[in-house]
């Protein structure tokens, strides 16, 4: 379930990531490093970097396919999703199987709201 969570974790991830890999990319070395040799030696490591490259959701699709085939069928990872972690992570899990990003974005935004309604009620 934990695999699972980290792996659906990042397919959510991915556009901020390219958002800010976009954004570090565009810094230039005098104007908004400093002249700073040692953070644009950082920043040059950064974009040579073949994570930048990966395709997040192919990769993770694949992984779940193949905890699903080990598992025996998709509907047996996502009774272990549910059973060890919860039902929204088999919802994650399963909209990242059928293809479904959009139903994972919705997902997230639900659970973003609930997040911050419970910490709301918590801090009154």
């Amino acid at each position: 379930a934990r695999a699972c969570t980290l792996a659906v974790q990042a397919v959510c991830d991915d556009p901020d990531f390219h958002t800010d890999q976009a954004d570090l990319d565009a810094l230039d070395f005098k104007a908004d490093l400093g002249e700073d040799s040692v953070l644009a030696r950082r920043l040059q490591v950064t974009r040579a970097d073949p994570v930048r490259s990966l395709n997040v959701v192919d990769a993770v699709t694949k992984l779940l396919g193949g905890l699903a085939q080990a598992l025996g069928s998709a509907e047996a990872l996502l009774s272990v999703c549910s059973t060890f972690g919860s039902a929204r992570l088999a919802a994650r899990v399963q909209a990242v199987l059928s293809g479904q990003l959009g139903t994972l974005v919705k997902l997230e935004e639900v659970a973003e709201e609930e997040d911050e309604e419970d910490l709301l009620a918590t801090s009154e």
